[in-house]
Order: C-alpha cells, then structure tokens, then sequence
C-alpha cells in the first residue's frame, strides 16, 4: 500500500514543504514547494503555501524554527517518562517569562543515567500554535505533529547519516544559523545564533535562484567567524555545566547557504573540524518524481524531507499538539482507514450472517424438541386426541373448563363423595342410550363431563335426566359437535353441585 506524508517546514528564512510517498521499501519525493519568508504576514504565506500544494489528506509534520521557542537543557533524579512529564512544569515555572498556563511543551530525552535523566525541553507560546494552524486548516492541512524543525533535522540525519561521534549540524540560514551537538550518537544541545546586527541594514549574502553569492566577501568572512566564536562559546558554556563532552570531529552542514564553498571553508577553518554536507535524499537514493531532479534543491527543502519521512515512519520526537490543541481522531481521514473500516464492517457482516444463521437453526431444532414434548404430553393428557398439530393450543382449550377451580379431586379419589356421585350419574342415564365417557372431573364446586353419543337428542336426554338430580344446582352443555369421520356427536358438560 502507498503511504503520503506531507513536511512543513517552517524557517526564519523560508517555507518549505515536501510530499513523500513510501512504495514498498522505496521513497518518493512527488512534489516540493518553497515561498520566502518576506514582509507578509506568516499567517498570509502559510495560506499561500497551502492553496499551491492542494493537499489531499495523509499525514502532516509541521516544524517550527527556534526563534519562537525557548528551549531549556534540565537534568531530572528519575527515568519514568509519566514522572518527567509531571515534574517538567514545575522545573520550567521558574525558568519561563511567560506564564505556564500560556504555553505548551514538550521534552526530548538526551540520555539516561544512573542519576537520572538529562533532556531538551521545549516551550512554545499557545497563541503562536494556533496562529500557525489556522491557515493551514483554512487549506484542509491539519499536522498530526508540531515540533521543532532543528529536532526533525537532527533525529533524520542521526538516523541516516550515522552520527556516532562528536558532531555539529549546522543549519546554515540567510539570517541565523541553528546547530545541534551530537555526542556518542545523541542529541544533547541545540540553539539558534542569529548573525550580527550589522547585517540587517546590509547583508554580504544574496540567496538568488536557488543559490547563495558573497557580495561582500570581508563582511561575510567576519560574520562567520562571530557565529563560530558563539559556537565555541556555547560548547564550553556546556563543558562548565557538568557536561564533558569530546572534541568536536566533524561538522555537518545543510541549509540554504551550504552549497557556497567559501562559507564552509570558513566553517573548517574557524572550528578547526572538517566539514562535511548533508543530503538526506541521496543517502536513501530517493527517486526524485515530479519536481525533477534539475530542480529539487535539498540544502534549501532537507528540513522539509526530514519532516516528511519521520511522518511516513509515524514517529514523534517532540509534539506541541497535545491536550486540547491535539488533533481530533477521525475514522475517515484517509484512504487506509476507509479501507480498514470498510473491511472490518464487510467481517463483522458475515460474523454477524453467521450467527444468526447458526442461531436460527438451534431455535428451529429447540422448537421441534418442545413440540414433541408437548405432544407426548398431551398424548398422555388426552388419550383420545387423534389430531396434534397445536398441542399447546389444545392442551390450553382442554385445561380452561378447569381454570376456576381452587382444587381439582381426580375421579379415582379416595373420598366416598366421588363413587355416590359415579352411581348417581350412572343410574339415571338410560341404559338404551348408548354413552361413552372419555374424560371426568370431579372438584369441589363443578363436575366436568366429555362424552361420546350418537345423536343431538341422545345429548339434551342425558342433560334431561341429570338435571333432575338433587346433588345439581345446574347442568350446563358446555359444546356438541358431530365428528366427520365416525358420525358421532362429541359433547361436553358441566354439573354445579348442590351446596357448595
């Protein structure tokens, strides 16, 4: 699957931005856009940025320059990084002009001991944030991660360039310059050194098409050699706060002024160091697709990459987005979590398929054991009953004659109540009527008859002679209806016994 990240990278001297792809193992750089930093508001230039790279969704790294930032070097008694993350407010409290609560921060672990842990932390206003995110989200861009550009630069070429001595990488910009000290393959310092003053009103460089030219070779000679002493200032500044460090062995350089050979031979000169350039893109021979490889400028887009790639890898050094300036979670914002929920909807479909199916078949089988039950049951029940396609139905009609009753006394009861009452029934039915009795009752207050007899009459004679009975209060013919197979009437009666 192809995979898009999108590097933004925003300098004291240009904005830049880089639209990777990752094809397998192999990186795309597709499209590379820059816009000078002038006299327009920041606000104005991201907006212009953003309409020229029509985004269409993927993931978004955005770094931002020192100079809008401070940026403290702490040593902490511990290693836990939820600890630190508690204790860092407290320890930047007394360190910020600024009101905590008006910034965010974040930290970047330089290394772990047997004290503790030493760090980098960063501080940004939160205005400063969401002046930078408005535009962009105007451009439907909305970054993942904003964080230090210096950071996305030095964790690039550390990762790709093999840094594992005593190094400096120098970013060298038209108008400052920002270096970052590795030590034993760490990151351990970083700062931002503006040049001198002097070169506001005149500067001795001139960054034209893509390239830089000393116009004035004394001034830039004595400009470079201020920034190397602020340099060496800085490394023994390090060395008095309990931080030995080597030697400095090497310098890498990058940035929109190092493709000028005279200025890194001052670079060597001044830091005694040898001088080497930084080229991320041909380190992973990254095949350079749309922008042309003529006109792919990595000293002034190498930033921009390194923000790219770090966001094709998901990795997150330091972030200001956190809290409520994160980024919400969506499940549509892009191609792979639509494919991803499309999929998971399309199993969950046929896991959901599957066990109703398997469901129905198992009410199906369990109301086939009920209904055989039922019919056993009512088979025992009603001995007569031929027919048993609703046995719960017939079972209810069969036990509704019986539903006032309080007690229900089977004719086989031992009170002699019960045989006085089978003699009395017996001795005044006609013994040429013909009778068969299928079903009797007998409870406390009704006697429930069912019965088999030829005729409609043959019915209202045995209701005749019954009701002239003394134990009676009352008989009552409950139904008569003639069966089609055997011609015979089947009726059913009930009889209110006296005094009950």
């Amino acid at each position: 699957m192809v995979r898009k990240a999108l590097g933004i990278d925003i300098g004291d001297d240009f904005i830049t931005a880089v639209v990777t792809q990752l094809k397998g193992k192999h990186y795309e750089v597709i499209s590379a856009h820059s816009v000078p930093r002038g006299g327009e508001e920041l606000q104005d230039q991201l907006e212009q940025l953003g309409r020229v790279i029509q985004w269409e969704g993927g993931t978004v790294y955005c770094g931002i320059p020192l100079s809008m930032m401070s940026v403290r070097t702490l040593s902490l008694p511990f290693q836990d990084q939820k600890t630190i993350m508690l204790a860092l407010p407290q320890e930047l409290d007394d360190q910020l002009i600024r009101p905590l609560e008006e910034q965010v921060f974040d930290y970047c672990l330089t290394e772990k001991n047997a004290s503790g842990s030493n760090l980098l932390a960063f501080a940004l206003q939160r205005e400063d944030l969401l002046g930078i995110l408005a535009p962009l989200n105007a451009q439907n861009i909305d970054p993942v991660v904003v964080m230090p550009r210096t950071v996305a630069l030095a964790s690039a070429v550390g990762q790709y360039h093999g840094v594992a001595d005593t190094s400096l990488l120098l970013w060298v910009d038209i108008s400052s310059l920002s270096l970052v000290l590795f030590s034993q393959g760490a990151c351990v310092f970083c700062r931002r050194i503006a040049y001198p003053e002097e070169m506001a009103v005149g500067s001795p460089f001139l960054f034209r098409d893509g390239t830089i030219e000393m116009v004035d070779r004394v001034q830039g000679e004595q400009c470079i050699e201020q920034v190397c002493a602020s340099i060496r200032r800085s490394l023994d500044f390090l060395y008095l706060q309990d931080c030995p460090i080597q030697a400095v062995e090497r310098i890498l350089v990058t940035g929109p002024m190092s493709e000028h050979a005279e200025i890194t031979g001052m670079l060597h000169a001044f830091l005694a160091a040898r001088v080497e350039k930084v080229d991320v893109a041909d380190l992973l021979d990254m095949k350079i697709r749309s922008v042309g490889q003529e006109h792919f400028q990595p000293h002034l887009l190498q930033t921009a990459l390194c923000l790219a790639l770090i966001g094709l890898k998901k990795q997150r050094p330091v972030n200001f987005r956190k809290g409520d300036l994160g980024k919400a979670f969506s499940l549509f914002s892009s191609t792979r979590q639509l494919v991803s929920i499309g999929l998971a909807g399309v199993a969950i479909l046929a896991l959901a398929s599957g066990y109703l199916a398997f469901d129905r078949h198992r009410l199906s089988r369990q109301d086939r054991d009920q209904k055989k039950q039922m019919q056993a049951i009512l088979k025992r029940s009603i001995p007569h009953a031929v027919e048993m396609r609703e046995p719960y139905k017939q079972m209810k009609i069969a036990l509704e004659g019986l539903r006032k009753s309080d007690t229900v006394t089977p004719i086989f009861s031992n009170e002699k109540r019960n045989l006085e009452i089978l003699a009395d029934i017996s001795s005044r039915i006609p013994v040429e009527l013909e009778l068969q009795v299928v079903r009797m009752v007998i409870d406390q207050e009704l006697i429930m008859m069912r019965g088999v007899t030829k005729t409609y009459n043959s019915v209202n004679e045995i209701k005749s002679v019954l009701d002239r009975s003394e134990r009676y209060e009352g008989v009552r013919i409950v139904s008569a209806t003639a069966d089609k197979k055997t011609k015979m009437i089947r009726f059913e009666m009930q009889l209110q016994q006296v005094g009950v």
